[in-house]
Formats: structure tokens, C-alpha cells, sequence
């Protein structure tokens, strides 16, 4: 949606309803993977930017459930 000009809200409210559907990391994922744009020269191809979404998932999982076990 970024990259085919829609207006900013519209790409808010995508963000909002996925966030709704508990896909809770997406800001953050899109944040990553424009970060992966910018330089994908240095990676030569998203195979070898996969290791950094993994990290992702597994530090956004970590930070999860810290925030879940304050409900223990």
C-alpha cells in the first residue's frame, strides 16, 4: 500500500484492522521489511534478509510473553 500511493489513512486503517485480526507485530514487520528495501543491495535478495524477520519473531515473541506473564 505504501508503494502504490494509497492515501496514508487508508494504509492506517489496514494496519488497524490487522492489528484487530491479532496481527499485533505488523507496524513493526512493515517498519523491518521497508528497512530491507532501503538496503537490499547489501542483502542481494530477501533469502538473505530472512534470518533478520526470524530474529524479529522470536525477540517480538520474547517481549509477548514477558508482557503476559505480569497477568500470572
Amino acid at each position: 500500500m505504501l508503494d502504490k500511493e494509497y492515501k496514508p489513512e487508508e494504509t492506517r486503517n489496514e494496519l488497524l484492522e490487522q492489528i484487530q485480526r491479532n496481527f499485533r507485530w505488523m507496524p513493526e514487520l512493515v517498519t523491518l521489511l521497508r528497512k530491507y528495501e532501503k538496503k537490499q543491495s547489501k542483502y542481494g535478495n530477501f533469502e538473505s534478509f530472512y534470518p533478520k524477520i526470524i530474529d524479529f519473531f522470536k525477540d517480538y515473541a520474547k517481549s509477548e510473553n514477558k508482557r503476559f506473564d505480569v497477568l500470572k
